[in-house]
């Protein structure tokens, strides 16, 4: 059974983990570790955390459609992951 809650690190411009598997409407939290802003934002747009600082920890929902899904920082493009929905 998928998990209904995940924490997620931003540490050296990376997520961490970086693919995870997750239940309909999970809670995704994420904390970023790094020294300057980022985002985590779903690549179709329908979910982002916004900015979120250094230090500080931002919570988003899962969608409730099964399927894989793709994310990213809108900031540092490169910083990439994605997740399951099942």
């Amino acid at each position: 059974m998928a998990p209904h809650h995940i924490a997620i690190k931003i540490k050296n411009f990376t997520f961490v983990p970086s693919t995870f598997t997750v239940a309909p409407g999970a809670t995704i939290s994420i904390t970023n570790k790094d020294s300057v802003t980022h985002t985590f934002t779903l690549n179709s747009g329908q979910v982002s955390t916004g900015d979120i600082a250094p230090g500080a920890t931002e919570t988003v929902t899962a969608p409730t459609k099964a399927g894989r899904y793709t994310y990213r920082c809108l900031i540092h493009q490169f910083m990439t992951g994605s997740f399951v929905v099942r």
